[in-house]
């Protein structure tokens, strides 16, 4: 999983890292893992 912060370059998501309003997700993966990712709310 990826994030891109707002005004940043893409980086790679690690466990310290806060998600905010307005950054992109980026995931890959088996198609069931990453709707299962998006339904996670």
């Amino acid at each position: 999983m990826g994030i891109k912060p707002m005004g940043n370059d893409f980086t790679y998501a690690t466990a310290d890292m806060i998600v905010e309003k307005g950054d992109v997700i980026i995931v890959t993966g088996k198609t069931a893992a990453v709707e299962a990712f998006a339904e996670l709310s």
